[in-house]
């Protein structure tokens, strides 16, 4: 899964970005990506710096997320790991105990 940065999700949602065909360009190759809150966040704060309205930022990552985010089948669980926990006790293979 690609995990893009904010810069190219500008260039992507931004109409007149100087790097906008090279964006389209990724996004044809790779149509579906991963984003994380702050990725996201960066996109809305940027569109927001150049001048765009608060509901003009949100309109252009909600169109993004709907129609270029991926949706992931699957769900990691959160584990705990234990103080004084060491390698040998095997979280570092993932056989970590779920509390």
């Amino acid at each position: 899964m690609i995990l893009p940065d904010a810069n190219l999700l500008v260039a992507f949602t931004w109409e007149n970005h100087e790097h906008k065909a090279g964006a389209e360009n990724f996004f044809k190759t790779y149509p579906k990506v991963a984003t994380c809150p702050l990725t996201e966040l960066a996109l809305v704060r940027i569109w927001m710096q150049k001048g765009a309205s608060g509901a003009d930022a949100d309109a252009a990552l909600k169109d993004f997320i709907s129609n270029y985010r991926s949706r992931l089948s699957f769900r990691y669980g959160h584990r705990m790991i234990k103080p004084g926990a060491s390698s040998d006790d095997g979280f570092l293979s993932g056989d970590a105990h779920q509390t």
